[in-house]
């Protein structure tokens, strides 16, 4: 596994196949970083951070509005949505 937590798609943790989804996933987390200067899973140190990427709703709190919907698209845990 190879990846900065606060940027890695569920597929990368989950040792699944990564496609071009992967890289949508990861958009979507460099665009909430680059909004609120944080990654939509809140990153700690520990495995916690690999459950939270896989499992929790991305935390999108001071996402402007407008990008909200997008970024949502984005962070689908779903690669095939």
């Amino acid at each position: 596994m190879i990846g900065t937590p606060d940027f890695m798609s569920p597929e990368q943790v989950t040792d699944d196949p990564v496609t071009p989804a992967s890289d949508v996933f990861s958009l979507g987390a460099t665009l909430v970083f680059a909004a609120t200067g944080r990654g939509p899973v809140r990153a700690r140190p520990g495995r916690g951070d690999l459950y939270r990427i896989v499992q929790a709703a991305p935390d999108l709190d001071g996402v402007p509005a407008v990008l909200v919907e997008i970024v949502s698209a984005c962070l689908v845990k779903d690669p095939a949505e």
